[in-house]
């Protein structure tokens, strides 16, 4: 495998998905080691729902997960020339900035994907306790985030 470096603990796995349903509401649960809200040795678990759209956050974990074959394999990798090449944070952060900056986009950080998917579930018609919640927001400015 290659990437660059990042604590192994720390890499999303296929064993860390699991898939639930009932009373109709399907759901994933991705749990998250080393997330930067974490306690130290805290394990963080993302929630996701279902949704009869386009951009339904379950259809996509499920395109993921059938681009691993093991159930250590990283979730996000992809193979090229017979080796497995681990999606890196640091990475993605400094491709997507490239892109942004080459577009004009200037200032775009990781937080605006945080604050882009309250505006998106605001959208959906998701409930703004439910959206903060989920985003772990208890101070009322962070619920502007979803207007």
């Amino acid at each position: 495998m290659t990437g660059d470096k990042q604590d192994s603990s720390e890499v999303i796995r296929r064993s860390d998905v699991e898939f639930t349903k009932g009373g109709g509401i399907e759901q994933s649960f991705i749990s998250l080691r080393g997330a930067k809200t974490a306690k130290a040795g805290e394990t963080q678990t993302l929630q996701l729902i279902r949704l009869n759209h386009v951009l339904c956050p379950i259809a996509a974990l499920e395109r993921r997960l059938a681009q691993t074959t093991g159930n250590d394999d990283p979730l996000f990798s992809f193979t090229e020339n017979g080796l497995r090449h681990v999606l890196q944070k640091q990475t993605i952060i400094t491709a997507c900035q490239n892109i942004w900056n080459a577009g004009g986009e200037k200032g775009l950080t990781g937080h605006s994907f945080r604050v882009g998917g309250a505006s998106l579930r605001f959208a959906l018609g998701i409930p703004i306790p439910e959206i903060c919640e989920i985003g772990r927001w208890k101070a009322i400015r962070d619920k502007k985030l979803a207007k």
